[in-house]
């Protein structure tokens, strides 16, 4: 079987949930230990008494905060990540449905629902959450998500005074770097920022 036809094979089997058939050959791949604490990465040995700052996950989000944090030299940021380290199918955005039953996946389940995924196991669709410097981006072709228009004007609408989409949106546009799209909307994404 030729490379091309072993990975569209892997791809295959992985995007239709048989995760434990060829969990084992992902992990050699990838060089996944069973320990998930064997890989977990350690770039700060040596901790504060104090951070100014502490964000956990080092997902889209949590990476440009903890970065746009640390542009004050006087703070102290300490930015927590439960995942390993990144491989080179990382980013690769055709990996991503064979890293969704690796370690960089929480492998969290939704809860069963009347009219949706009737044809799962146990009726209950597998809910993808990274686990991995980038997060979920990382197990979803690299796509990063701002989150719906609707749940922001809902939470201001709650007394969340400043999270109103048209509050939030000027922040999602400083992140944004989106520099390789032929037609940018220039009101709704930024070039400037960290994410591309």
């Amino acid at each position: 079987m030729s490379a091309v036809r072993f990975v569209m094979f892997v791809i295959l089997l992985c995007s239709c949930g048989a995760q434990n058939p060829i969990q084992n050959i992902i992990n050699a791949l990838l060089n996944i230990s069973e320990d998930p604490t064997e890989k977990l990465v350690r770039d700060t040995i040596r901790f504060a008494k104090e951070y100014d700052f502490i964000i956990i996950g080092a997902g889209s989000a949590g990476s440009v905060l903890a970065n746009r944090l640390t542009e004050v030299a006087d703070w102290q940021v300490l930015l927590l990540e439960a995942g390993q380290d990144e491989q080179f199918l990382t980013d690769i955005p055709l990996s991503a449905s064979i890293l969704e039953v690796t370690h960089y996946n929480w492998g969290y389940k939704a809860e069963k629902q009347a009219n949706a995924c009737i044809n799962m196991t146990g009726g209950v669709c597998n809910w993808p959450s990274g686990k991995a410097v980038g997060g979920t981006s990382v197990i979803n072709d690299l796509l990063y998500s701002r989150g719906n228009k609707y749940d922001y004007d809902e939470w201001k609408k709650l007394g969340n005074d400043g999270w109103s989409y048209r509050d939030v949106l000027p922040y999602f546009i400083k992140s944004e770097r989106a520099v390789d799209m032929d037609d940018i909307d220039i009101d709704y994404h930024g070039t400037e920022g960290y994410l591309n």
